[in-house]
């Protein structure tokens, strides 16, 4: 069944078939599960078990069939839950529920009770005495519940959420200080519990104090306990409500930074990751409480000193170093206040010196290497790849942040800044999709400093990355589906900066004039002169009868010229009015200058179409947005636009 669902790719007809079946069927596997639920067979518990694993797989991976279904689903996987026997299959039975509530949207879906679902699931915890992976997945659930449903819950009825949180919160503390063996799974539930579910101004700071102590103390590692699971669960809960703990943590602090410089050296990935997270959020809380008091001084003196250590140090672990390298970024107006400029130039010099060995040189011998050995990504060589990919983010963000405190720039400073954003634009195609946003955020953080700070460097910066960045960028593709795919990826790299939300509408328009100036720079440096010719290849495939065709002059310039339609033709729409306007008056305009001359350039009706579009959507020429004048001259040249091209066509 599983290979039949999820190992071959079904059509339409196919996943509607499929799902009636599981469903509606008198021989589903639905009433499987109902007829068989106090059957106290280990075969056809373990065959439910399994059943509602592939249930809330199918729910997951087809969720746009599963709209119309979700209240038969959750109505009979909860009574499931209730009436099952069977610990595994009590387990299971909650995982097509959490699914669910992922998918849950009131506004199309108003079947869905939270606070009588929270209540029956805390009667469980009462009466029923379940197993610890059972009482994992209820906590498990509940917080998700708490989490997606807040509003529902606030409106409804305040206590059953506070009473959640209570019974959480005395369960974690009876594990930690029962004498009994401790049960793991139950306290990996309540971790997923409070990750979701801790909410400011439910628990008084006692109680928060006493949480506190035990994911403290959740954070060390436990000799009795195998595996990292708990580790990496209480990150990700500290992380989530570093503002609820804030307080405590830099009380801790030196305790803190000292525990997780240790984690950051694991033999576990997951955890590496998860204590670098909250390493930068902490960080972020620093950084924070400098800028309000100086109170914290002789803490950010002591960060400072190890970051020091750090950069300075022979062999360098990357996960503690890509950390170091956004703190510094974010430690920036801390350290030429505290410390003076010239400290902070030592800095951004150490960083410049290490992005070249680590990045600039690492991408320049490694894409040497792979023309010679194709299976190169394979294995240990990708992880390094994808972790450069975050580190280069990170140089990019910290850059960004540092430049902003910075009086001047020298010109070899300047050239680094740019090589590191080049190699961003080169290498977005095959970026790692949860890295890209870091991406973006690191470049248009940049791009922000030098506007706002360094406006002597910035236009010609701006304007050679981006011209520079879509050149490269789009440089390699071995086939039609690789040139295609590099021109969208490029379109989403654009769409991604414009959306960042630091932006100040003066910024993104000076963006979107670098942008659009750069566009229409490569359309009026295209020669679309032709010549016509017999096609050499379609003589000899039809022995001679070849049809008269028009080549292009400089088919390099119409490969550009194509592509960067179709980044355009990417980005467009996430582009806000007021950056757009002027530009695409200008470049419907060079548009129709050209189509007077060459009336048989198609790619000139493709930009022509893909602007026009924008126009249609947005409503530009009738929209309260655009001035008077500008829907003038919108309107006179789309008219000549029209006339030009039925001419043309007769």
């Amino acid at each position: 069944m599983e290979h039949l669902l999820f190992k071959r790719e079904l059509n339409d007809a196919e996943i509607r078939m499929v799902t009636s079946k599981i469903i509606m069927s008198d021989h589903s596997f639905l009433n499987f599960l109902h007829a068989n639920c106090d059957n106290k067979d280990h075969l056809l518990a373990e065959t439910r078990k399994t059943l509602f694993k592939i249930l809330a797989r199918f729910i997951k991976t087809y969720k746009d069939y599963m709209y119309d279904h979700l209240e038969t689903l959750f109505g009979f996987c909860f009574k499931i839950f209730i009436k099952e026997d069977s610990n595994k299959v009590k387990q299971a039975a909650l995982e097509p529920i959490q699914q669910i509530i992922k998918l849950y949207n009131h506004k199309q879906i108003p079947f869905f009770n939270p606070k009588e679902s929270i209540r029956q699931l805390l009667d469980q915890l009462k009466s029923a005495r379940p197993v610890a992976n059972v009482k994992k997945s209820i906590f498990a659930t509940i917080g998700k519940m708490i989490h997606y449903f807040n509003d529902k819950i606030e409106n409804e009825q305040k206590d059953i959420k506070y009473e959640a949180i209570m019974v959480a919160w005395s369960q974690l503390k009876d594990q930690l200080e029962s004498s009994k063996s401790t049960e793991i799974a139950t306290i990996c539930g309540l971790l997923q519990f409070f990750k979701h579910a801790l909410l400011p101004g439910i628990m008084n700071q006692d109680q928060l104090s006493i949480l506190f102590k035990c994911l403290w103390v959740l954070l060390q590692d436990i000799q009795d306990v195998k595996g990292v699971k708990v580790i990496i669960l209480d990150l990700k809960c500290l992380t989530k409500n570093i503002e609820i703990f804030d307080q405590f943590l830099l009380a801790k602090s030196k305790d803190l930074f000292n525990q997780l410089t240790k984690l950051l050296n694991h033999n576990n990935r997951d955890v590496k990751e998860n204590s670098s997270e909250l390493f930068e959020k902490f960080i972020n809380i620093v950084s924070q409480k400098l800028q309000q008091d100086q109170q914290h001084k002789i803490l950010f003196n002591q960060i400072l000193d190890k970051f020091c250590d750090i950069l300075g140090a022979e062999e360098k672990n990357m996960f503690v170093l890509t950390v170091v390298i956004r703190s510094v970024g974010k430690f920036s107006a801390a350290i030429k206040t505290i410390r003076g400029e010239k400290q902070l130039m030592e800095f951004f010099n150490n960083l410049i010196e290490l992005s070249e060995e680590s990045v600039l040189t690492f991408y320049e011998n490694y894409h040497q290497e792979q023309q010679e050995n194709k299976d190169l990504k394979k294995g240990q060589s990708l992880k390094a790849v994808l972790y450069r990919q975050k580190q280069l983010s990170s140089f990019i963000l910290s850059y960004g942040s540092l430049i902003q405190n910075l009086n001047f720039l020298t010109d070899k400073q300047a050239l680094h800044l740019y090589q590191i954003c080049l190699t961003g634009f080169k290498l977005h195609y095959n970026y790692f999709d949860a890295y890209r946003q870091y991406l973006y955020e690191g470049l248009t953080n940049m791009i922000l400093s030098l506007l706002s700070y360094h406006q002597i460097i910035a236009s010609q910066f701006i304007d050679k990355l981006i011209f520079q960045g879509i050149e490269e960028g789009l440089q390699n593709y071995n086939d039609y589906r690789t040139y295609m795919s590099t021109c969208y990826q490029m379109g989403n790299l654009f769409s991604g900066i414009y959306k960042q939300k630091n932006w100040a509408n003066a910024s993104l328009n000076d963006f979107g004039l670098h942008f659009f100036k750069i566009i229409n720079q490569i359309l009026t440096n295209t020669t679309l002169d032709h010549r016509v010719q017999k096609d050499e290849e379609d003589e000899q495939n039809l022995q001679g009868q070849g049809d008269y065709k028009n080549f292009a002059s400089n088919p390099a310039q119409y490969t550009i010229l194509h592509r960067v339609i179709l980044v355009i033709s990417q980005c467009l729409q996430d582009i806000p009015v007021y950056c757009a306007v002027d530009s695409i008056i200008v470049l419907l305009r060079n548009v129709y200058q050209k189509l007077q001359k060459y009336p048989k350039a198609i790619l000139l009706l493709l930009l022509g179409r893909v602007l026009m579009k924008y126009v249609q959507q947005h409503n530009l020429c009738y929209s309260d947005d655009v001035q008077n004048n500008q829907k003038t001259h919108l309107k006179s040249i789309l008219s000549k636009l029209m006339h030009l091209t039925i001419s043309n066509l007769r």
